[in-house]
């Protein structure tokens, strides 16, 4: 369940790369 989240998350950013800027 929270593996399936991170993978979520992750598909996000390097969709929006807003994760990145972030980081």
């Amino acid at each position: 369940m929270f593996t399936k989240f991170l993978d979520y998350l992750f598909f996000l950013c390097s969709h929006t790369l807003s994760c990145t800027n972030g980081l």
